[in-house]
């Protein structure tokens, strides 16, 4: 069955000369108040059309759709121009992230449907559909969200749409987000100790000492590091590759993603320590292993059995062990960059030496992901000073 035109798309008639009519719909006259209409005319239809499409879009000052595309097809499209080398690339957390979003939550809702015809009502029926018992919608829907509405910009630009459906909705209330676990100075001295005997010690030692995210502390190679006066340089990080299109997951040691992020920091002589323990640790493992040793890298950090790229998965499920091992209180590898901040606010260090260190592309990044640290310092300050009074 034949749909109708949506409501501004314009129509197209035959006329009994033979022609082709497009009609455009401007809406009524804000002074007399009758229906003003635009009229264009060719030899065939597709010709009509053509003219209608050029002409109402002067007239209207928007888009008449010249074809309609399922959301599908559009957000393929769009997935696939962004993940091969036109443009900047995705890192590989953000693709695995996108595609996350597109199989499981914007294509079964809305792929099978015109593009030209998603309403901001629908868009905001299921957004408001995400919603838990509570009312609230979880914290990672808004990365959902934030893909649906980057997509449907890119096919206004195409001119697919006239508007963004997405952005035309209101945000959802978020359930809280989960309360971050950080370490005392005190409890990090026993972390320190507890990373003395363990593998990935001084891996994690490096990460709370420098503010290392995972990837970028798997990624440490030796060239890099000097353990004489602690001096290193970040320039890369190991990530897994997600599986897509049929191909297996595989871990890849690349650039980190922003210039910002490549930096260089000095590591405390407690970290090198451990940093040298790791040194002659590797030598050892490289004997035992013998001809099959692959360390092209000169990576800091490596499988034990073949020298290879260290797995983050593997890295994240030991500290879980260490922690558990040592009754400390269990904590993510990322959180061990919380903490470094923590403790470095503590002491009194200002937050544009610590944006600097932890690598953020500005001071407002800090300040929105450690604002919260600066009123804790400040509330045990007020504290300390109370004895005086």
């Amino acid at each position: 069955m034949k749909q109708r035109r949506r409501k501004g798309e314009g129509g197209l008639s035959n006329r009994k000369d033979g022609r082709a009519m497009g009609r455009v719909d401007l809406g009524r006259d804000p002074v007399t108040g009758k229906r003003r209409r635009r009229y264009y005319y060719g030899e065939a239809a597709p010709v009509a059309k053509k003219l209608m499409i050029e002409g109402g879009r002067k007239a209207t000052g928007h888009l008449i759709p010249a074809h309609s595309k399922k959301v599908r097809d559009v957000l393929e499209a769009w997935y696939k121009l962004r993940r091969s080398s036109q443009g900047k690339p995705w890192a590989p957390s953000t693709l695995r992230g996108r595609r996350a979003a597109l199989d499981n939550y914007i294509l079964p809702a809305f792929g099978h449907m015109r593009i030209d015809r998603l309403e901001p009502l629908q868009v905001q029926t299921w957004i408001d559909g995400q919603a838990g018992p509570d009312g609230l919608v979880p914290q990672g829907f808004l990365q959902v969200l934030q893909t649906f509405r980057t997509a449907l910009g890119v096919a206004q630009r195409w001119q697919l749409v006239t508007y963004n459906a997405a952005k035309l909705t209101t945000l959802p209330a978020l359930k809280p987000k989960r309360k971050i676990r950080t370490y005392s100075p005190a409890e990090a001295a026993l972390f320190i100790e507890a990373c003395r005997t363990h593998r990935y010690g001084a891996l994690y030692a490096a990460a709370i000492g420098g503010g290392l995210r995972l990837g970028e502390a798997c990624g440490i190679a030796w060239p890099n590091l000097d353990l004489d006066t602690g001096w290193l340089n970040l320039t890369h990080q190991v990530t897994r590759h997600p599986k897509l299109d049929g191909v297996p997951s595989f871990l890849m040691r690349g650039p980190l993603k922003t210039e910002t992020s490549q930096r260089r920091l000095r590591l405390p002589k407690g970290c090198c320590t451990l940093l040298r323990l790791r040194e002659a640790a590797q030598r050892k493992e490289k004997f035992q292993t013998g001809a099959t040793w692959a360390n092209p890298d000169q990576l800091v950090f490596t499988c034990a059995s073949t020298g290879g790229l260290p797995d983050p998965f593997v890295v994240r499920r030991e500290l879980k062990a260490l922690c558990e091992a040592h009754d400390l209180p269990l904590i993510l590898p990322h959180w061990l960059r919380h903490s470094t901040v923590g403790i470095l606010m503590g002491k009194g260090t200002k937050l544009e030496e610590i944006s600097k260190l932890l690598g953020h592309a500005s001071l407002g990044v800090t300040n929105n992901t450690y604002g919260h640290l600066q009123t804790e310092t400040a509330e045990a300050a007020a504290e300390k000073m109370e004895g005086i009074f």
